[in-house]
């Protein structure tokens, strides 16, 4: 059986930006419907990425969601980090403490782990938004 690296949250959060893609600002309810995402879910994610500074939530009888950011400046890291926090591969790469080994200096399992999480982030920072949704791939990476 695989395990998630990333979290049914961080894919609630894409389908959310998504939504308010087109810098309309939305309804909690119009999101959540159009992106198949239950609700209690979505109010939760919301306030994540507000918290992120991703989205700004607009008061008044025509409030709702909207992006704080263009699509050009979001990449996938900022998603990641505002819905989940900072990604880890295994756990002794998001706490050191965690490591049964505690040779984490000397451990090259650790040292491997270390550079493939490395890479992650770097691919996860050159991604943006807009080009996720364009459907479009990072060249020379």
């Amino acid at each position: 059986m695989k395990s998630l690296l990333l979290t049914k949250e961080c894919d609630y959060g894409m389908r959310i930006l998504r939504a308010l893609s087109d810098g309309k600002i939305r309804k909690v309810k119009d999101i959540y419907t159009g992106e198949c995402i239950p609700p209690q879910f979505c109010y939760k994610i919301l306030k994540k990425l507000e918290n992120g500074g991703l989205v700004m939530a607009k008061r008044g009888r025509v409030g709702g969601y909207i992006l704080a950011k263009s699509t050009e400046e979001i990449t996938l890291l900022d998603v990641v980090r505002s819905v989940t926090g900072e990604p880890a591969i295994v756990q002794c790469i998001a706490n050191r403490e965690a490591c049964e080994m505690k040779l984490t200096d000397t451990c090259t399992i650790h040292k491997e782990f270390s550079r493939i999480q490395e890479i992650l982030d770097r691919e996860l920072s050159k991604k943006t938004f807009v080009e996720l949704l364009q459907g479009r791939t990072v060249e020379g990476g």
